[in-house]
């Protein structure tokens, strides 16, 4: 899946050149930033690095930028083609559904909105978070799915569409809404939740992110796989 290897191809940058950020831009102008290095793959298709501070050595890590996108030429390519393509009406759904999750987030203030699976590792959709955050926002992200899935079940099971607040192993708190038999709307709060506001927003958003998980079509994971689509980059 080109997404996903273009993934774990971002995350080695990051590892090998010591970058805080690293993404594909796709046509556009070529960013100056002192804070960023850029490699030019194609005509219209960039690897941008962002660091913390100006790179001190900047050709030694320009040279093994270099190095590194020639050995994943074809993994980058493969990423450009799926990203010019025109979009699918799955995908648009899609980017809906994370749209809505992001704008019932900051609603409810909340640091995450989620839709999980309770019959399958599957996470349906999610809001963004910034960009140098994605990473650990996402594993923080599976390990509450996860928690939720594998010690709650019952109980969500049982709440027949009603919210229910829950205290996670993390310390963070959660409102979990279940619907349609297997499917969890969930919030996660860093910060102390604010019920009566948390509970208005998700009673004025369910409906409609309840309408666009159920027109997602369904997702077979292979034995044992972890699925987790990661929010678009803001």
């Amino acid at each position: 899946m080109p997404e996903s290897a273009l993934l774990r191809f971002l995350e080695l940058l990051q590892r090998e050149l010591g970058a805080e950020d690293a993404w594909l831009q796709l046509g556009g102008s070529a960013p100056s930033d002192g804070h960023l290095l850029v490699h030019e793959v194609t005509g219209i298709t960039r690897v941008v690095v962002r660091f913390r501070e100006p790179p001190a050595e900047r050709p030694l890590l320009a040279g093994r930028l270099a190095a590194l996108c020639t050995t994943f030429r074809t993994t980058i390519e493969a990423a450009a083609e799926v990203g010019t393509a025109p979009r699918a009406p799955t995908d648009l759904a899609r980017q809906r559904l994370d749209e809505e999750l992001g704008a019932l987030a900051q609603r409810a203030g909340a640091s995450r909105a989620f839709v999980f699976d309770l019959d399958s590792p599957v996470i349906w959709g999610a809001s963004a978070v910034p960009a140098g955050a994605s990473p650990p926002a996402n594993q923080a992200l599976e390990r509450a799915a996860a928690e939720l899935r594998e010690q709650r079940a019952d109980e969500l099971k049982k709440a027949h569409g009603h919210t229910l607040r829950l205290t996670l192993d993390s310390g963070e708190e959660a409102l979990v809404r279940p619907f349609a038999s297997i499917y969890v709307l969930a919030l996660l709060f860093s910060d102390p939740v604010s019920e009566p506001i948390a509970l208005g927003a998700i009673l004025h958003a369910a409906g409609v992110i309840e309408r666009l998980v159920l027109a997602l079509p369904p997702v077979d994971p292979e034995p044992g796989a972890k699925v987790l689509r990661l929010p678009r980059r803001r």
